[in-house]
């Protein structure tokens, strides 16, 4: 148990944080950039066409370009 505690409990806490390019791997690229501090990097096309009353999923990748003065929100509107 002391060998396999590395690999399969502790490494994966540790992991990197995804690369950009990871981060919009199947989005359509925006890149948009916010007030110097945010950038749109892309967003997913999976539902083109949505029915009334129906759920929509949307996929959004953005990137700190700067540390954040304050805290932000965002919200999709249709």
């Amino acid at each position: 148990i002391s060998i396999a505690t590395p690999a399969w409990i502790i490494a994966p806490a540790y992991r990197p944080p995804a690369s950009a390019a990871e981060l919009v791997s199947g989005l359509v690229p925006v890149r948009a950039t916010l007030g110097g501090q945010f950038a749109l990097l892309g967003v997913s096309d999976e539902a083109a066409v949505a029915a009334p009353g129906q759920p929509l999923t949307v996929t959004v990748s953005w990137q700190s370009l700067s540390p954040a003065a304050s805290d932000y929100s965002v919200f999709v509107h249709l």
